[in-house]
């Protein structure tokens, strides 16, 4: 999108009240470079004003009462948790307290407990997880372990190249009694045969470069049954709208229909190496306190009929690991 419209998305945001950065953040629709970029020509250019950690219009002036509209909905997930899964929710809680910090090599980044569950829950709602096969490609969330502690999956398999990763998990498994099967993968690399045409369901946090959200794309795509299901987090703050669409067509074309898109249903709590962009501001921004700003939507797609994958299980895929829009990567800036 053009940056002028980025920039009145944004004076439209201030002028409804002052917000710290990292609020702005978790308003965002757009892509974080060019927040970045529109936030400090309005700095410089003297339409905005800090006070106090706080991002002002400088002619603000507080909207009147019954200017306000607000919508008790716009915040909630849409998916209503059963009370059977909160006890399932302390045990997962207690679990994600004990793994390590993401691995930036691996660009890891965890989904928070919450909204892991509230995925399970999504997938339940859809049928997507009693008595399902279900393949996860990539696994940083711990996603595997929630669906297992439902005792409803029939098979969980979980593909990923970080072999640490699937270490704690299998321990996991082993400690609950949980069954949950780890392959060191990577989606580069041909899909196993043992794992095509396989699965009922399959769910992933892809890499956004083009090429990555292609392979791991097809790679759950290949897995299915026919008739199967995926579930697919994307985001905006490193994927314009332009690529959106572009990733949808690909979708589409490969025999699957979208049947629904969540969108901010998954945040994610960032680690600080992931935040270093900030610094690239004109302003002080202060530290992060504690805002989930960065956040994935929910894509749930499924089959009609028999899956038509963008790329053959049996092909390698070169992979770009970092693109241009990306922002967050820490190989882009030095820790």
């Amino acid at each position: 999108m053009e940056a002028s419209y980025t920039k009145a998305k944004l004076l439209e945001l201030l002028r409804k009240k002052p917000l710290n950065f990292w609020e702005i953040l978790a308003k965002n629709r757009f892509l974080l470079k060019d927040v970045i970029a529109t936030l400090n020509e309005l700095y410089k250019e003297g339409v905005i004003k800090i006070e106090e950690g706080k991002i002002s219009l400088k002619d603000f002036e507080s909207p009147k009462a019954e200017e306000i509209k607000l919508c008790s909905k716009c915040n909630g997930k849409l998916v209503e948790i059963p009370k059977e899964m909160e006890s399932i929710f302390q045990k997962f809680s207690e679990i994600c307290r004990k793994r390590g910090k993401p691995n930036p090599e691996y660009f890891q980044g965890y989904i928070i407990p919450e909204d892991v569950l509230a995925r399970v829950a999504f997938m339940e709602y859809h049928g997507d997880v009693a008595n399902k096969n279900i393949l996860l490609i990539g696994d940083d969330d711990l996603l595997s372990v929630c669906l297992c502690l439902t005792n409803l999956p029939k098979k969980v398999v979980v593909v990923d190249i970080d072999k640490s990763l699937g270490k704690f998990i299998e321990s996991v498994s082993k400690e609950h009694g949980l069954n949950i099967e780890f392959i060191k993968y990577d989606v580069a690399q041909p899909l196993p045969e043992e794992l095509i045409g396989k699965f009922d369901v399959f769910s992933t946090e892809p890499l956004e470069t083009t090429s990555g959200f292609l392979a791991f794309l097809a790679r759950g795509m290949a897995s299915l049954k026919q008739y199967g299901s995926g579930y697919i987090g994307l985001t905006v703050q490193e994927v314009r709208f332009e690529r959106w669409r572009e990733f949808e067509r690909m979708i589409l074309e490969s025999n699957f229909v979208i049947t629904d898109i969540l969108r901010e249903f998954s945040r994610y709590s960032e680690e600080e190496y992931y935040e270093e962009f900030a610094k690239e501001l004109a302003f002080n921004p202060g530290r992060n306190p504690g805002i989930y700003w960065y956040k994935s939507a929910l894509f749930r797609i499924e089959a009609l009929g028999n899956p038509k994958p963008p790329k053959k299980p049996e092909e390698k895929i070169e992979i770009e690991v970092v693109g241009a829009e990306d922002y967050t990567h820490p190989t882009l800036r030095k820790l």
